[in-house]
């Protein structure tokens, strides 16, 4: 285990791949539902073309057999015929055409225009069929042109960059599949029904885009980055909608920075989630920074845990990525100081040297932290056995942040000096906040094992606890240090490849 990512249980554990289709299938399970729906396509946000009729949506994958049949049993088959002029729901979705994002419907022209913008991204609209619908005409491969044509009736819409959809645009317009539409009540009902699950996602929309950052060895797969678009329209468009159908909705809240988020009102928005089941997910990158508009996606931490605790306090379950608590422990990565003592946890010897200290005199900070460092060291030989630590001048560790992300603020040293310079490096860094650093003692490693838990329960087998199993494991290291102490040069291999390089093909030590 990496000695200067001692986040297999913090960083590694709590982001880097956490699957789209883990969260989904907790998701729901958690709430009882199975539905599937067909996928279909609506024109993307352009803000000076719009589109009606393009042939780029004349063809579309033919719907899932499984999907129709799940729907037919469930009672939710909407093949009939609709009349020009008559009064229907329609489900919209804001990323369904798997590439760009659409129009968001919002309450009132100041959700659209000011930050936060917010908005129901996903979820029943009211609208107007605009053409005669016959079953027997509809084919699921021409949705665009055989589908129920129908015209939106709400009245304020607008993309993430705050732009209006103007009152005469053909955007209203859309080629819907059946599965999509109900027709409304005899007795107008104002809407479908309260849906299974109610999702508050709150997100990033500056102007910069997070990168997803997709391929190479450092990238994060075809899901992308968790806070980047891609790995969001993976999430709804091909684990949400799939399985629970139009069950859901989604109310979106996008920011800019941590004054966006302190914004937010927690208890009134609250109010505005419909279903049984609440939960939030928080798609962004805590930092103990100050904001910074060339670091998409990166926000303050006590803003973005405040807000997640706030939302906890009105009922809103945080189910991606942690319980407020749960996520600020890991984050902060307090918990290696707190635990670095208990032996079976074998974690590093760790302390924390105050900025104030390092302000004042780094030298002098680092040699406190080594002191600490050393003491912490005997301590775990006179009780664990473990090997009693050399001459001071020869301690060799990393200093570090929390809220820090895969290695940014890392810094190895070797004796006082590198570690004072180390110090002065990460608390004088630009838009620092910090309050401390972690000093941390080396381990040697060949490789790092991220492990991911997602959903586990915890059974007990005769008074003791069970043995549990990761559900995906990643093997990755950095091979090079620079001249600076950090780590360069992110690696990850397949699972023979690290068998056969640093185990030397010893399979059961890799067990």
């Amino acid at each position: 285990m990496s000695a200067l990512r001692q986040s297999s249980l913090g960083d590694a554990l709590h982001w880097r791949l956490r699957y789209a289709i883990a969260i989904a299938l907790a998701l729901a399970e958690s709430c009882g539902c199975g539905r599937v729906v067909a996928k279909t396509r609506l024109p993307r946000a352009r803000r000076h073309q719009p589109v009606r009729y393009s042939s780029e949506y004349s063809t579309m994958k033919t719907q899932p057999r499984q999907a129709l049949d799940a729907f037919k049993q469930a009672g939710l088959s909407a093949m009939e015929p609709f009349k020009r002029g008559d009064e229907v729901w329609v489900f919209y979705r804001f990323q369904m055409n798997n590439t760009d994002e659409l129009w968001i419907p919002v309450e009132n022209p100041m959700c659209g225009s000011c930050s936060p913008r917010h908005g129901w991204t996903d979820g029943w609209q009211r609208a107007r069929v605009h053409r005669d619908f016959d079953p027997a005409s509809f084919d699921e491969k021409r949705v665009r042109e055989t589908g129920i044509l129908c015209e939106y009736q709400h009245p304020f819409w607008y993309t993430r960059d705050g732009d209006r959809m103007h009152p005469d645009s053909d955007l209203f317009f859309e080629s819907n599949h059946p599965m999509q539409v109900r027709r409304c009540d005899m007795n107008g009902l104002p809407h479908p029904g309260v849906p299974d699950v109610s999702f508050l996602v709150v997100r990033w929309g500056g102007e910069e885009e997070v990168d997803p950052v997709m391929d190479g060895s450092g990238g994060w797969g075809s899901a992308g980055s968790c806070v980047s678009n891609r790995y969001l329209i993976t999430l709804f468009e091909e684990q949400v909608w799939p399985r629970l159908g139009p069950t859901y909705e989604v109310l979106t809240v996008f920011v800019r920075d941590a004054r966006d988020l302190e914004r937010i009102h927690a208890p009134f928005l609250s109010t505005k989630l419909r279903a049984r089941n609440k939960v939030g997910l928080y798609h962004l990158w805590p930092v103990d920074f100050q904001d910074n508009p060339t670091a998409p996606g990166f926000i303050h931490c006590d803003a973005t845990l405040n807000l997640m605790a706030q939302m906890e306090g009105c009922g809103v379950i945080s189910r991606f990525p942690h319980h407020s608590h749960v996520y600020k422990m890991l984050l902060s990565k307090d918990w290696m100081c707190h635990l670095c003592l208990m032996p079976d946890l074998k974690v590093p010897a760790a302390t924390k040297v105050g900025r104030g200290l390092v302000g004042r005199s780094p030298r002098a900070a680092a040699e406190q932290g080594i002191r600490a460092l050393n003491c912490l060291q005997q301590m775990r030989a006179a009780t664990m056995g473990t090997p009693a630590p050399g001459p001071l001048e020869q301690t060799t560790g990393v200093a570090k942040l929390g809220f820090s992300w895969e290695a940014m603020d890392v810094r190895k040293f070797k004796g006082q000096a590198e570690l004072a310079e180390g110090l002065r490096a990460l608390s004088e860094q630009k838009l620092a906040q910090i309050s401390s650093v972690i000093v941390q003692e080396w381990v040697d490693f060949d490789v790092e094992l991220r492990l991911f838990f997602v959903n586990l329960p915890m059974p007990f087998v005769d008074g003791a606890p069970a043995k549990i199993r990761p559900a995906h494991i990643l093997y990755t290291r950095f091979t090079k240090v620079d001249g600076e102490g950090m780590m360069r040069e992110f690696e990850r291999m397949p699972r023979q490849e690290c068998v056969h390089t640093c185990f030397h093909g010893d399979e059961a030590a890799m067990a």
